[in-house]
């Protein structure tokens, strides 16, 4: 049984060590088939707030204190990963997924969960371009829409 957690997050900004997540959103494949899902919003709690940040995900940090507080969600996203958990840790997926780490590794103890390895599709976009297999973009959107898949861009 191969099991993958695919992995999406949004955040206040680009720094793990002073912004953080608002919205967590997780999908669980076992050999091929989707599964089950999480989604969460997040108050973030006393954090820096990027602008950019803001705008890019329609957000203002007067509506983070109508979201679960951190704590609440951090035993909702540790009751779900203790529930997919097998005995070899799960595979964590997404796109540029090494970013989502380093934020999901501020708020719970990742390596009780994952491999140290991953699946980046954006790195695989890459592989795939330079093989001359791949010729869209590599924005997430870009790449939805290449592939016809349905993306509401920054909605974890």
């Amino acid at each position: 049984m191969k099991k993958t957690i695919w992995l999406d997050l949004e955040t206040t900004g680009l720094n793990p060590n002073e912004n953080g997540i608002v919205q967590i959103a997780m999908l669980v494949e076992v050999d091929g088939k989707i599964v089950d899902k999480f989604e969460t919003k997040m108050n973030p709690g006393k954090v820096k707030y990027s602008q950019y940040a803001l705008e890019v995900n329609k957000l203002t940090k007067e509506k983070f204190q109508s979201y679960p507080s951190k704590e609440d969600v951090i035993k909702k996203v540790s009751a779900f990963l203790d529930e997919h958990k097998i005995k070899d840790k799960l595979t964590v997926g997404g796109y540029n997924v090494k970013f989502d780490i380093k934020f999901l590794s501020k708020i719970i103890n990742f390596t009780n969960y994952f491999h140290w390895y991953d699946v980046d599709v954006f790195a695989l976009l890459k592989v795939k371009r330079q093989q001359g297999l791949y010729d869209g973009g590599m924005k997430l959107v870009e790449a939805c829409q290449h592939f016809k898949i349905k993306h509401d861009a920054h909605e974890a």
